[in-house]
């Protein structure tokens, strides 16, 4: 197997062009031999929410390489941005300002111009 395109593709490439480079190689061989030399995979961005505000911050805390996690302990807000905060539905603007500004931002908002 050869080890240069193995590092190159592996973290980012997708499995089907992994696996088109190494024909007759099975996929866990693959990932077993990428494991032994300590290649990992990209992590994958967060999921959109539809909130403007919550996605940005999930946006900001992919870019700076911080978890769900840690972003709860750090902003205290119990589990919100690990369970509750990937609905939609009723978004907590006290936990993502406390997000915003323990990442450097701010919470902005604005009227629409009356016509």
């Amino acid at each position: 197997m050869d080890k240069m395109l193995l590092k190159k593709l592996y973290p980012a490439g997708t499995r089907e062009e992994i696996c088109a480079a190494f024909p007759g190689v099975e996929w866990e061989n693959i990932c077993a031999v990428a494991r032994y030399y300590g290649y990992r995979r990209k992590k994958k961005p967060y999921k959109k929410t539809g909130v403007p505000a919550l996605d940005a911050v999930r946006v900001r805390c992919y870019d700076v390489k911080i978890n769900m996690r840690e972003l709860d302990e750090d902003c205290r807000t119990k589990k919100y941005f690990q369970k509750r905060g990937c609905r939609a539905q009723y978004p907590n603007f006290r936990a993502i300002n406390r997000a915003a500004s323990y990442l450097g931002g701010y919470l902005d908002f604005h009227f629409p111009p009356e016509t």
